[in-house]
């Protein structure tokens, strides 16, 4: 019985480990889901792309913005991650008219309100120069990315208004106070944000034209651990895991070899 529970714990323990490290080498990876039916939950992410050109008359998309869920459905204290990465021939800007970058957040019937608060501490530009800055922060409607309205929660940026640009990418958290989940224009139920947006002039300096521009869901997946880089994934992780089963397997052949070398000692004993 002894020599049985000796090997049932390091059969237990071996398993334990080889799970835990697949489990670590694996945790980023995505699951594909259904766009069309993207819903916001614990570990959901939607993706949307600026694929409306609003007044602009020029090729789109202009970027896209991912969205990624920590917490349940209308839960305080859940977050949203936004990730905004605009296209590479444009970049984001922000003048009288319009704010750099705007979304709406209702309750759970789909009317617009506060439900909650943009982290200010958690606003990141990759263009340290370009200071993004909150403008709107649930209580007001704003229509000043108009022809995309109503949203009540927005960002502005510090570069030169209509004459500079405010960067290429940038995130940002959201908090909710209160039970509440992310809807898209009170105008238009198929753009979800809409973004300021400069197009370049020819010499690199300054903008030829400004505009808003809005964004629809083009993609949802789910997640197990947090967008973006993981420690542990990718063949670094795969060579952690694969060296832990290989551990794991020279741990059980030693200690199958030990229990065996005991029971023979005990038979030896005995005679």
């Amino acid at each position: 019985m002894e020599v049985q529970s000796h090997k049932t714990r390091t059969s237990a323990l071996g398993a334990a480990f080889g799970a835990a490290a697949l489990s670590f080498a694996f945790g980023g990876l995505t699951t594909p889901a259904s766009a069309a039916g993207c819903v916001l939950g614990n570990l959901v992410q939607c993706t949307y792309a600026f694929t409306n050109a609003g007044s602009l008359n020029v090729s789109v998309p202009f970027g896209s913005v991912t969205v990624s869920q920590y917490g349940e459905n209308f839960t305080v204290g859940t977050v949203l991650h936004f990730a905004v990465d605009i296209a590479p021939n444009y970049s984001l800007t922000a003048g009288s008219a319009h704010s750099a970058f705007s979304f709406a957040v209702g309750d759970a019937t789909g009317t617009i309100g506060d439900r909650g608060n943009i982290i200010a501490s958690s606003i990141t530009n990759t263009d340290p120069s370009r200071t993004l800055s909150i403008a709107d922060n649930g209580s007001n409607l704003s229509d000043k990315n108009a022809p995309f309205q109503y949203f009540n929660y927005a960002l502005d940026c510090s570069a030169n208004g209509g004459s500079g640009n405010c960067g290429q990418s940038f995130s940002f958290d959201f908090i909710y106070t209160s039970p509440g989940k992310l809807i898209p224009s009170t105008q238009n139920s198929s753009i979800w944000f809409a973004a300021d947006i400069c197009v370049p002039q020819a010499g690199g300096t300054g903008c030829a034209a400004t505009g808003a521009v809005g964004a629809s869901m083009i993609e949802a997946s789910q997640f197990s651990a947090a967008p973006g880089p993981i420690v542990g994934a990718g063949l670094p992780g795969l060579l952690f895991a694969g060296g832990g089963l290989a551990m794991w397997w020279r741990r059980r052949k030693l200690a199958k070899s030990s229990c065996q070398r005991d029971v023979q000692l005990s038979a030896t004993a005995d005679l």
